[in-house]
């Protein structure tokens, strides 16, 4: 120690160069110290500034202000009393759309009841299946005005009717021309006595008679339509083959024919309202509706069985009118749950509303023919709307010569008739209809995707 005091008086020079470059070097330890802590610091608060911005920058998707649109994305700051308000937000849309489904379902299956108790899922007993093909057939008749009305049946009902038969026209006729023969001549002439003039005369007297005649009966009718199922190829309704045939109805089959009933169901519902049947002044010669052609109601599920009324005919080319009834059922696996929450896709390359059949519900297709007064066709597009979220998919529209349905008996009012031929749309929710389902068909269903 002694000989280093020594060497340092003895180069006091270097000492100091020695303890300058010492106390250089614990000064840049200590600067690295200071600078080092500094940095984590500013990078810290670097970090929690951009966790800012990412929060005030944050995308949502906020609830539409109309429930048609769908929902929009913005950026918000994310707080407490950001997401408490969303979370409110949601919850008040989940309730009412709980709600509005319940309200759905109820309107999808008022008044739609099995036509006969203990029919379905499968037949109570043997002897169910064959009553439903006799209460099938009631049904529709007294949908058309036939039998008394009931107050406690579930169908709407239109006074419908053929115009007035033949034979009973021609003794009217006789009948006018014998008074008129012994009224106006003295003494009375036969028929073949009359001179041109004369007979002319009385032809006059016949034809306005006639056309009496006709407006009188079209007076008492609300519809115009063919009500003999005797003659199924003729009858206005889709009647079904199940119903024809002599042997017990599968379960599918009446399954079938359930739908078709409750399909039918609806029309006539949208027809009474569209003629105003509760009004006793409507009647055929004033009311939008003037004639039911025909009502077939398409096989198959849309998107699972077919196309409904757009499947392409064997040439290409898209069909015309209605095809025969079938009823294609197999079994498949075990059904799938839907709820208000299930959200099913469009396909516009299949139907212009593109909906499908899917778990959430089930799209039947049905061909409508009718005579119809041309500046009445909005009134019975409107009352089709307002029945059970019914929609026309296609129209196709006929000029008819009201000269020639005379001939035939059919009197159309003041106003210009067309052939309407509509292709309508149902929707059946499986919320309610599922419980009622054979369980082949439920299967079938439920395991059937949509068909390209």
């Amino acid at each position: 120690m002694t000989r280093f005091l020594f060497w340092i008086k003895a180069n006091p020079v270097i000492g100091i160069a020695a303890a300058l470059a010492l106390g250089s070097v614990a000064g840049m330890l200590l600067v690295n110290l200071r600078v080092g802590y500094f940095l984590d610091r500013v990078n810290e608060r670097v970090q929690v500034v951009q966790q800012i911005e990412a929060m005030k920058r944050t995308p949502v998707l906020v609830p539409p202000t109309t429930p048609d649109q769908p929902l929009r994305q913005e950026s918000i700051a994310v707080n407490q009393a950001a997401i408490d308000e969303l979370t409110r937000a949601y919850n008040r849309m989940s309730r009412e759309y709980t709600e509005i489904f319940k309200l759905a379902v109820s309107i999808n299956q008022d008044n739609h009841r099995p036509m006969v108790d203990g029919l379905f899922p499968e037949p109570r007993d043997a002897g169910i299946p064959f009553t439903a093909k006799n209460d099938y057939r009631k049904a529709l008749l007294y949908m058309l005005g036939l039998g008394p009305a009931a107050a406690d049946m579930p169908y709407p009902r239109i006074i419908a009717g053929e115009p007035p038969a033949q034979d009973k026209i021609v003794e009217e006729l006789e009948a006018l021309q014998e008074v008129y023969l012994k009224s106006n001549f003295f003494p009375p002439k036969k028929i073949e006595e009359l001179v041109d003039v004369e007979a002319e005369a009385l032809n006059q007297v016949k034809s306005r008679k006639l056309i009496e005649l006709l407006q009188e009966h079209a007076r008492s009718l609300q519809l115009y339509a063919q009500v003999d199922p005797k003659n199924p190829a003729e009858f206005a309704m889709d009647l079904g083959a199940w119903v024809l045939h002599g042997q017990q109805p599968k379960p599918e089959e009446l399954w079938e024919g359930q739908m078709c009933l409750w399909i039918q169901q609806d029309l006539i519902e949208a027809l009474a309202r569209a003629n105003r049947v509760d009004d006793p002044e409507s009647n055929v010669m004033t009311a939008p509706v003037k004639r039911l052609l025909r009502i077939r109601v398409l096989p198959g599920y849309v998107g699972v069985d077919s196309r409904g009324g757009f499947e392409p005919a064997e040439n290409g080319s898209r069909p015309t009118g209605p095809t025969p009834r079938q009823t294609p059922m197999a079994e498949a696996a075990p059904p799938a749950t839907a709820g208000p929450d299930s959200m099913p896709s469009d396909d516009f390359s299949i139907t212009p509303s593109g909906r499908l059949s899917n778990p959430l519900y089930d799209v039947r297709h049905v061909a409508v023919s009718l005579v119809v007064d041309a500046q009445q066709l909005p009134t019975l597009f409107a009352c089709l709307q307002q029945v059970n979220f019914m929609c026309v998919l296609r129209v196709e529209l006929t000029d008819v010569d009201e000269y020639e349905a005379l001939r035939h008996g059919y009197v159309y009012g003041s106003g210009d008739a067309v052939q309407a031929d509509l292709l309508i749309e149902t929707v059946w929710l499986r919320d309610w209809t599922t419980p009622y389902m054979p369980g082949a068909v439920a299967k079938r269903l439920a395991a059937a995707g949509p068909r390209p």
